[in-house]
């Protein structure tokens, strides 16, 4: 499908997979890999061990680009996580009726994050001018419309752990320079939340950003504004000084970001009880395909191509990226059938899995009614097994 080719594309040619499959990696010595390398920033050992493969490869993905250019990265991580944990074993409710207050705010950041990425552009090839709009218009998407919801709840645990009253609707109404003043003046990593060598407010750039509290002078030099109006203060930044302070924004975003979908999936099921997560989605599509593919990699498959519609037939064609033996292979690959109509709501969901060399071994099919079986409940997932139709090619 043309709308995920990006990210097919990604997966094979960017992500950690191919390469280990290449060098002799087998499906569980991967999942493995994951959970020895996420295992630090997780306390419950099961649910590392249940969602590893389910919902975690593409953080882990994206954990291993963080701290691929971050040397410090591990450690605040790790700092930020504890910030989470702390305030869990002070007051647990709260943090998960916080979190689940937030998530449609989540998702609906998750969704501006999407378009975040798809309209990026080449900097490098762009013009002094058309540089410095493009570069300040990410520094307000990132802090306003991407950022602010993880500020709310960072905001939130901080003051559970400084022992104060906490208020979700209040603390959105706040203003996002009280928000981000409190959380740099008393988190224990607040550094994160000032930008240098300026040491400016994320919400300094915000402002200097949105209100476009800046021009162009003489040498190339850009003249930024801030501050209140009885103190205006005023900074010079190159074009290189500039990308640098929006590459520094948006670490904050992927260390606040990675820190919290770690802890949800830590806690997922306690925060689950205290609140049933709702299964309205109004997420983007690509959210829930990057994840879905991320699994089907991290298992040793290759995604050839992927069509689906709504009330309609899904297809995927899988070629093996292991040494396996094609019959254990192509059964393992059968089983993806029900996840394949999960994302796909599809009135039939088709499976053809190809081996290393390209040859189609195995197709296999099921039915929504088969599927939504197992959806509810009403059957366990080996009922899937005992409804497939297979057709073996030798």
């Amino acid at each position: 499908m043309k709308k995920f080719e990006n990210i097919l594309t990604d997966l094979k040619e960017k992500s950690p997979l191919n390469f280990l499959y290449d060098n002799g990696y087998t499906p569980e010595t991967v999942k493995q890999e994951i959970i020895t390398t996420l295992n630090p920033y997780f306390k419950d050992s099961k649910s590392l061990e249940e969602y590893a493969i389910k919902f975690l490869v593409s953080d882990w993905i994206e954990f291993l680009k963080i701290k691929a250019f971050h040397n410090d990265s591990e450690k605040l991580i790790t700092d930020i996580i504890s910030h989470y944990n702390s305030a869990k074993s002070k007051d647990s409710i709260a943090v998960f009726t916080a979190i689940n207050s937030l998530m449609p705010l989540q998702v609906e950041a998750g969704n501006k994050f999407w378009s975040f990425l798809k309209l990026e552009l080449d900097k490098s090839k762009l013009d002094f001018e058309e540089f410095v709009q493009t570069s300040m218009k990410d520094i307000s998407d990132i802090v306003e419309g991407i950022m602010k919801v993880l500020l709310y709840e960072n905001l939130v645990i901080d003051r559970i752990n400084r022992n104060k009253p906490i208020d979700i609707g209040k603390i959105k109404m706040l203003d996002l320079g009280v928000i981000v003043e409190e959380l740099a003046t008393n988190s224990p990593f607040g550094k994160i939340f000032r930008v240098q060598p300026e040491n400016l407010k994320l919400s300094d750039w915000r402002n200097i950003s949105a209100h476009h509290n800046h021009k162009l002078i003489l040498d190339n030099k850009i003249l930024c504004e801030y501050g209140s109006k009885e103190n205006r203060k005023f900074i010079e930044i190159s074009r290189d000084e500039l990308f640098d302070r929006v590459k520094k924004i948006h670490y904050t975003l992927q260390l606040l970001n990675i820190s919290h979908k770690f802890f949800c999936f830590d806690n997922l099921k306690d925060i689950i009880k205290v609140h049933p997560i709702s299964e309205e989605n109004n997420g983007r599509d690509e959210i829930g395909f990057l994840m879905f593919a991320s699994s089907v990699y991290s298992q040793g498959f290759g995604i050839e191509s992927i069509d689906y519609q709504k009330d309609g037939d899904a297809v995927m064609v899988l070629r093996d990226l292991t040494d396996g033996e094609p019959k254990s292979r192509g059964i393992h690959a059968s089983q993806l059938v029900y996840p394949l109509w999960f994302i796909a709501n599809s009135n039939t969901s088709k499976i053809e899995f190809r081996t290393k060399e390209g040859q189609t071994y195995l197709k296999a099919q099921t039915t929504k009614e088969v599927c939504e079986k197992i959806k509810s409940g009403e059957k366990k997932l080996e009922y899937l097994a005992e409804q497939v139709k297979f057709e073996i090619f030798k």
